[in-house]
């Protein structure tokens, strides 16, 4: 079946797959089978909603198989939209919001997506307030993992989430504790979450990537140097002095 899929049956032929990979119990077969089904949904998905629906199904049976570059292909997708706010946004992050929900066992694979997107879409979450959300990725921080890079990327979700809604309550006792933690990355994350958490209106605009940046074109920052060069005898900028030195070097 792999070989004759295309546009047209993609749908049919990845969930006759699944199907088959549900049953397996070959992990020779259910590797080449995650393989198969990985491949046909990133080359030929009708939508970008159906890619993901696709991949989550196959994340929820067959994640030990896996690549961490499969998470970052879902992730780049999810991202690739440059319309925040957009209805497939919406749709990925209502989508995982009710997974986070629903009391169902998640792969640590799927839940290191669904906290990226809680974290980045928040905003624009139909199905939850910007509180529950911030419960919900405290409630998965309290979850064990066994891949070292989950529990600082939902302190990183947290920041955001929590930059968005300043009111809300910051989990102080759980994160103090990650400050103690050997994982480098999520004792980091945990003290930068802490310091913010008593101006967080004033770093929401900066951890949302929403802040307007004033840019100097002038380069008036640059007087106090150039007068410094002034002074000890360097040629002030003019432009035909520049245009005769680049004309001189380049013959």
């Amino acid at each position: 079946m792999y070989k004759i899929t295309n546009p047209l049956n993609v749908k049919i032929i990845t969930k006759r797959l699944l199907e088959f990979l549900k049953k397996t119990v070959d992990p020779y077969m259910a590797k080449e089978l995650v393989f198969e089904i990985s491949t046909l949904a990133e080359k030929f998905a009708p939508n970008p909603e159906w890619y993901i629906d696709a991949m989550n199904k196959l994340l929820l049976v067959g994640s030990k198989w896996i690549p961490n570059s499969t998470v970052q292909d879902m992730l780049a997708v999810i991202s690739e939209d440059q319309d925040d706010g957009s209805k497939f946004q919406i749709h990925c992050v209502d989508l995982y919001y009710n997974m986070a929900t629903s009391g169902n066992t998640v792969p640590e694979k799927l839940v290191q997506i669904m906290v990226w997107v809680l974290g980045e879409y928040s905003a624009i979450c139909e199905k939850g307030t910007q509180n529950d959300i911030v419960q919900v990725l405290t409630d998965q921080m309290e979850q064990q993992y066994d891949d070292e890079n989950t529990r600082p990327l939902i302190v990183s979700a947290l920041s955001k989430a929590i930059a968005r809604s300043p009111k809300s309550a910051v989990p102080t006792e759980l994160i103090s504790k990650c400050t103690m933690s050997k994982n480098t990355a999520l004792c980091q994350r945990s003290l930068e979450l802490l310091a913010m958490s008593d101006k967080m209106e004033e770093f929401a605009s900066i951890i949302i990537g929403k802040e307007d940046i004033e840019v100097d074109s002038t380069l008036s920052f640059l007087n106090a140097y150039v007068q410094q060069a002034e002074n000890k005898g360097a040629r002030r900028y003019e432009k035909e002095n520049f245009d005769k030195f680049l004309s001189e070097n380049s013959k």
